[in-house]
């Protein structure tokens, strides 16, 4: 039974660290497809924030992988 327990925590950080390359490629791509707003005339482009659904899920699934992570340790390290 113990065995199965740190197996499982074994998946859960090898999952959240998965869940973590994910994240890092889609928040290094996802500047790149949103679309840009209408800029005003004289303004540089690097001031203009971009809004996507990125800058609000890519923070969430970081908090979950990082609990993913915590999980698999505390399986692997005091299994039940």
């Amino acid at each position: 039974m113990k065995l199965r327990a740190r197996l499982s925590g074994l998946a859960l950080i090898v999952l959240g660290f998965v869940g973590f390359g994910l994240i890092y490629l889609l928040w290094s791509i996802g500047a790149t497809l949103a679309p840009r707003p209408p800029l005003p005339p004289g303004m540089r482009p690097d001031l203009v924030p971009v809004i996507s659904p990125f800058t609000c899920i890519l923070p969430l699934a970081a908090i979950a992988s990082s609990l993913l992570v915590l999980e698999g340790l505390r399986r692997t390290i005091l299994p039940e």
